[in-house]
């Protein structure tokens, strides 16, 4: 547990420094400097050593800082091939994608796992790891068709990386993240909250934040710019990016339990096909992020619809919580639908606002800010909901059994126990339609935003149409009355 705490604490820490570097020389250069730590990281997994080898751990935390490479660069790169306008509705492609690109991922895994290798799902030291070099050859594919097909940045001004702000973000996620993750293993009898290390942990964590905050407001230009969180549209979309996150990992944290297909799910994960809820959760992902980036596009308009989906978030969130061991299947695709709606659609909407609402010249760093918070509010609560569901697990076990059973079932118990972690959720998804209501009105489509010049300097792009715009006010057009004054007034005198 404690080195997956520490994989996860760098890959987080370095959302920032990727989001910076990417506006300092461009989306290119981190997109394909990413993509080749995840194929080093992808080769290294399978050769180095056995599972839990120093050398394996190493290649993990590789291939894990290209992904947030990659995602960073890649969703700032919507923003420099398109204008304000038109992101909208590119944002919502790029999140159904990523949707049926799950989907799909967890298909050819069956085909190559189940069908070619055939391995003892139980026999892990025997295992064949071959298939997992498939991500090589695809990889070599993507980087020629990004080499060729990404725009190059024209060279600019480039701005300094705050280095000592950079090393602080880094010690503090690694302490407080490591923290809760101990004191998570109190359940097991290891540290309690109030042990020593527990202590420790936490003391120098608030030590880094405190150094973290005096950095930032010193530096120049900030590895986390505090400044920017002051901005209301892009403060409200962070907080909301964080309510939005912890739901997701909830959902693929516990709703699996619901399947109905045996057991031993989590043994045979990686060998079995996708279960008829994934693929209703990840079609209607993908068609949420479609539909709230084409709406957002027509209308011009970012408030009401995202009030509309952290409603149907909350109403999924619900249905889960009504669900127990006696679920039908139909009942938990039901539940996932509307929520793969609402998560869908909001994570085409957040990155939509938080890309209009602020300059163009930061555009990377704001889009790794959101993710950089999502992913720290999914670590910090992520202890809290499994005390949730192991104290409620207790509960259930305590419980007497119902007529006509000799005990109570332990293999239905835990998805009985469920149900507080899916309350807890849809109140976030209720604080969160709460925090909508501060949202303003972020001029996110083609009714509202005007089409904006190049932008200048750094960031400027090859291509007639491989533009990007800053976000900028709608221009003011003159009166009537105006327009009357300016013929009548006398012409000015030139010197």
């Amino acid at each position: 547990m404690l080195s997956l705490a520490i994989y996860g604490t760098l890959v987080l820490a370095s959302l920032p420094l990727w989001g910076k570097l990417s506006d300092a020389y461009g989306r290119r250069p981190v997109w394909l400097i990413g993509l080749l730590l995840f194929m080093a990281g992808s080769a290294g997994i399978p050769t180095l050593g056995e599972p839990g080898h120093a050398l394996r751990i190493l290649a993990g935390f590789v291939q894990a800082l290209g992904a947030g490479a990659i995602g960073i660069a890649g969703r700032a790169l919507i923003g420099d091939m398109y204008p304000p306008s038109e992101r909208a509705k590119w944002h919502g492609v790029l999140a159904a994608a990523i949707g049926l690109g799950l989907f799909g991922e967890t298909t050819i895994r069956h085909l190559l796992f189940n069908l070619v290798v055939k391995p003892d799902p139980l026999d892990i030291r025997n295992f064949n790891p071959w298939p997992l070099y498939v991500n090589l050859a695809i990889g070599g594919l993507v980087i020629l068709a990004g080499w060729f097909g990404l725009p190059a940045p024209r060279p600019g001004a480039r701005r300094p990386v705050d280095i000592r702000g950079a090393a602080a973000l880094v010690g503090a996620a690694i302490l407080l993240v490591m923290s809760f993750t101990l004191a998570r293993s109190r359940l097991d009898g290891a540290f309690p909250w109030l042990s020593a290390p527990t202590i420790a942990l936490l003391a120098g964590g608030a030590v880094m934040l405190v150094a973290l905050v005096v950095l930032a407001r010193r530096a120049p230009d900030p590895i986390i710019n505090l400044r920017a969180l002051t901005n209301r549209a892009y403060g409200s979309a962070i907080l909301l990016g964080c309510l939005v996150s912890v739901a997701l990992a909830n959902v693929q944290a516990y709703a699996w339990l619901f399947n109905r297909h045996g057991a031993i799910g989590s043994i045979r994960g990686i060998y079995s096909l996708p279960n008829p809820e994934q693929v209703v959760a990840a079609l209607t992902f993908a068609a949420g992020a479609v539909v709230a980036g084409q709406v957002m596009w027509r209308t011009g308009r970012c408030k009401w619809p995202t009030r509309a989906l952290l409603l149907i978030g909350m109403v999924g969130a619900l249905l889960l919580a009504r669900l127990t061991s006696q679920t039908t299947m139909v009942d938990l695709a039901l539940a996932m639908a509307v929520m793969g709606l609402g998560l869908g659609g909001m994570s085409a909407v957040l990155i939509t606002v938080v890309q209009n609402a602020m300059p163009y010249r930061s555009l990377g760093e704001v889009t790794a800010g959101l993710s950089f918070f999502g992913a720290l509010a999914v670590a910090l609560t992520g202890p809290f909901f499994h005390w949730l569901a192991q104290t409620s697990y207790a509960e259930v076990l305590t419980r007497p059994p119902p007529e006509g059973r000799a005990g109570v079932d332990v293999f239905a118990a835990p998805l009985d126990a469920l149900s507080w972690v899916f309350l807890v959720t849809a109140a976030l998804m209720a604080v969160g339609f709460v925090i909508a209501l501060w949202l303003p009105e972020t001029p996110v489509g083609r009714t509202t935003v005007p089409s904006s010049p190049r932008p200048t300097g750094l960031g400027r792009l090859r291509g007639p149409r491989r533009h990007a715009a800053t976000s900028l006010p709608p221009p003011r057009i003159p009166t009537i009355a105006e327009h009357r004054r300016a013929r009548e007034a006398p012409p000015r005198s030139v010197p």
